[in-house]
């Protein structure tokens, strides 16, 4: 729908692969199950880099994704 709509993934548009953000590993047992399911699209703007910081805090994260960072030249 989003890419319909003209947005873009910040990833393609820098020739990077997509980096695996589900699931946390601090979270689960399931290290079988590794996937690069989260995006950060955007629309008009230029994305310099991108990357997703992988870190867990044991026994405690916020999230069960591990976060994208993205800087955009506006």
């Amino acid at each position: 729908m989003l890419q319909e709509a003209g947005f873009k993934d910040v990833f393609t548009l820098l020739h990077e692969p997509h980096p695996m953000t589900f699931p946390c590993l601090g979270l689960t047992d399931g290290e079988y199950l590794v996937e690069g399911i989260d995006k950060m699209m955007v629309i008009d703007f230029k994305p310099l880099m991108a990357s997703s910081p992988l870190f867990y805090i044991p026994g405690s994260t916020l999230s069960d994704h591990y976060p994208l960072c993205v800087m955009l030249e506006l």
